[in-house]
């Protein structure tokens, strides 16, 4: 079992999108969803990464983090997490 959070400012459904096309390139392993829509200040990024730091620590190894987090403030918050990121637009 592997948690993902699918995670964005808004609905989060870009994200949730494009994680799952990859995430089907491994049907071997189970993935524990976790979609975390409205990301939209401080206070809730922070708490977007206890629960990665949790899901990662519960797991064993590092939650996988798929996001379309716009604040780049919020993207470095995530990126400090123990979980693995994967930003969809940060780079654009």
């Amino acid at each position: 079992m592997r948690t993902v959070f699918f995670i964005s400012d808004r609905t989060g459904i870009t994200a949730e999108a494009l994680g799952n096309s990859l995430l089907t390139q491994f049907p071997e392993i189970e993935f524990k969803r976790i979609n975390l829509a409205f990301i939209d200040t401080q206070e809730k990024a922070q708490s977007a990464v206890s629960l990665i730091n949790e899901a990662s620590e519960a797991d064993g190894q590092p939650a996988l983090i798929f996001s379309t987090q716009v604040s780049s403030e919020y993207r470095h918050l995530l990126e400090d997490s123990s979980g693995i990121m994967f930003d969809f637009l940060g780079k654009l």
